[in-house]
């Protein structure tokens, strides 16, 4: 009970300041709302994942700037130690919701690449540059600033400053340099931006993987194919099961679009009440068969039906109107990459103890995640659309 009640204050501080903005008017209000009930929900689901991703990094956080340990249980004493479920549950607010963000973001590549019979390739990138580049810098400064404050290495020097700024600069694919003696590059942002360098293999991947499936007429048994063949050759040892799984999540999300585009008429069956009590089944036998295993190919199957049954338009049984979730995931991009600074701030400058810690550091980060949304995210996201517009061949006549 003590854990159920601290999730769900956590959660509620979280919300809160999402809630209060909800009442006015805004931008962040107005590019929360889509006239799609699936977009609505998506965008929901978006902001869930974001919120569970940084409640899950809460405990590994504070025992990291408390005990020098990033872990669930090494220095934990939160949870009864004769009963682990809470920990099991808190270890999937980790990688269920990344899952789920690699699902999204095929589905909605996928929905537009099929819709179009392709994609045009220069403006594609320039979006994702728009869309994750001037966020990603904003934290880069921050990450910068904290550094300062928490003391630089003795003997830094300018060549050092450098090779921190360019490591930083690889979006994961290089572990990041870190200023500070003591803590871990990454790990100043909850570790995060490793997911950053799966999305970018996505995009550098997805020109290709749209034109292969637009060579086949039955796009689905191609994808259907790809996926099995992921799956078989992860069984035979080829390629680890951490990257299938997440090139796996990525397929589904494909597979969804192609199912919406082909056979129109199972939304129905998909957002009827019981496929979505069996889909929140399926993910409640995932987290508990699974237990702290954070990724495996049995696990993207099982989390499927739910996502296809959202992207369909089913709210999970009301929880997905709830429109500070949908404003939640609107700036859901800022709150997944600030979440982790603010934790570093919270635990080392302060004597807060775990529960009053992690509330204000929800708190700050809700609030935060607005206004970079608002001054720093869509500035770029805007203008990407209107590039977009004057390069539509419709649009180029006028």
């Amino acid at each position: 009970m003590y854990a159920l009640a601290a999730y769900l204050l956590f959660m509620a501080a979280a919300l809160l300041p999402f809630w209060l903005a909800s009442y006015k008017k805004s931008t962040l209000l107005a590019d929360s709302e889509y006239r799609d009930p699936g977009s609505n929900h998506i965008n929901a689901l978006r902001g869930l994942a974001a919120l569970l991703v940084a409640l899950h990094h809460s405990v590994f956080a504070y025992n990291y700037y408390h005990q020098g340990s990033w872990s669930l249980s090494e220095g934990n004493h939160f949870f009864s130690a004769e009963n682990d479920y809470p920990l099991i549950l808190l270890a999937s607010f980790g990688y269920v919701p990344v899952m789920l963000f690699f699902m999204i973001t095929g589905y909605l590549f996928g929905n537009h690449g099929i819709k179009n019979n392709g994609i045009n390739i220069p403006l594609f990138y320039y979006k994702r540059f728009a869309r994750i580049v001037p966020q990603y810098l904003f934290v880069l400064v921050a990450v910068l600033f904290v550094s300062f404050a928490m003391g630089l290495k003795p003997s830094t020097t300018l060549a050092e400053i450098l090779r921190f700024i360019v490591s930083w600069l690889t979006f994961g694919f290089v572990e990041p340099v870190s200023f500070t003696p003591v803590y871990r590059g990454s790990l100043i942002v909850a570790g995060v931006i490793w997911t950053l360098a799966y999305e970018w293999m996505f995009y550098l991947a997805f020109p290709a993987i749209i034109a292969f499936i637009c060579l086949f007429r039955n796009k689905v048994a191609c994808l259907a194919v790809a996926i099995i063949t992921i799956a078989a050759v992860c069984k035979l040892g080829v390629i680890n099961e951490k990257n299938a799984t997440l090139a796996l999540c990525f397929g589904f999300g494909i597979l969804a679009a192609l199912l919406h585009e082909y056979y129109p008429a199972l939304k129905k069956v998909l957002v009827n009440k019981l496929f979505v009590l069996f889909a929140i089944a399926s993910v409640v036998i995932m987290v508990w068969g699974l237990k702290y295993k954070a990724y495996s190919i049995y696990s993207a199957p099982m989390l499927f039906p739910l996502f296809i049954s959202v992207a369909s338009g089913a709210s999970l049984l009301g929880l997905l109107k709830f429109m500070p979730l949908r404003l939640a995931g609107t700036a859901s991009y800022s709150i997944y990459l600030l979440h982790g600074v603010v934790y570093a701030c919270i635990f080392t400058w302060t004597h807060l103890s775990f529960i009053p810690g992690v509330i204000i550091s929800l708190l700050i980060t809700a609030s935060v995640s607005m206004l970079t949304y608002r001054w720093v995210e869509r500035p770029f996201i805007k203008q990407s659309k209107k590039l977009v517009y004057v390069f539509t061949p419709a649009n180029a006549k006028e």
